[in-house]
């Protein structure tokens, strides 16, 4: 089958410098201790976000209940005439306006306390690739001396 002129990389050619049942015991530790911390802070990263989805639903429950006690308090003072409609429903259009402004601060801080978990995780993340790029080189490194 024609080549393509696709070249071969030295991640997947199966040469001398990738074979791995040529690695001593110390790079086999080396590789070993390296995946295990990969998935350490893949474990790490995986609680840190189900906290923090854990703690959005938490505020996001908060929200509802300040809602439906505001919605109660409106219905028992419409239902309770006292004022003229007119002034009843200034009332209920400020209240409204109240609600909308509300939730969109609520929306706002839903989604920076998402941010910021989000934003953690992926920072630990790219420090253990850097990390893992790094001791991936010196076992290459020590290999090729």
């Amino acid at each position: 089958m024609a080549d393509a002129g696709i070249e071969k990389s030295e991640f997947v050619a199966p040469d001398k410098a990738n074979d791995v049942s040529r690695l001593s015991g110390p790079e086999i530790e080396a590789l070993l201790a390296s995946q295990r911390k990969n998935t350490e802070a893949m474990a790490q990263a995986s609680w840190l976000l189900l906290d923090g989805v854990q703690a959005v639903w938490r505020r996001q429950l908060d929200f509802v209940q300040e809602s439906v006690e505001g919605l109660t308090a409106l219905a028992r003072n419409f239902d309770q005439p006292t004022g003229s409609l007119k002034e009843r429903f200034a009332e209920h259009a400020q209240y409204s306006k109240q609600v909308f402004e509300n939730n969109y601060a609520n929306a706002r801080e839903i989604a920076e306390m998402a941010t910021e978990v989000i934003d953690i995780a992926t920072g630990m993340l790219n420090r253990r690739f850097y990390e893992a790029l790094d001791e991936m080189s010196h076992i290459r490194e020590k290999r090729n001396r």
